[in-house]
């Protein structure tokens, strides 16, 4: 458990997911993600996707990123899942080190 709060500003959240029955929120956080062109996604008890709240304003934005990813080819979406990859290990890497525990074993993978 990470004891240091982390801030970040509301613009710079493209999509916020809700995957979780017992999760609140207010109007207000709501709202701001709106202000801010944030797609918020509700998902089902079986964790997938189920709706999608986006601004009236920039929903073509978030339509358009979701046309490409889904016209994406295989080898475009092996290569970015390969990425993502690296860079979650890269990351928990990152935290070991925070935390004074030696990353480098997942970096040389």
């Amino acid at each position: 458990m990470i004891d240091k709060e982390q801030m970040i500003t509301a613009e710079d959240i493209g999509y916020v997911i809700f995957d979780n029955k017992q999760i609140t929120y207010t109007h207000s956080v709501m709202q701001l993600f709106s202000e801010n062109n944030t797609a918020v996604i509700f998902c089902d008890d079986k964790h997938m996707p189920a709706s999608m709240m986006i601004n009236f304003e920039s929903h073509h934005l978030h339509g358009m990123h979701a046309d490409y990813q889904i016209k994406a080819t295989e080898s475009l979406k092996k290569s970015l899942w390969q990425q993502t990859i690296k860079a979650k290990i890269r990351n928990q890497a990152e935290v070991l080190d925070y935390f004074n525990k030696n990353g480098e074993a997942l970096r040389e993978i």
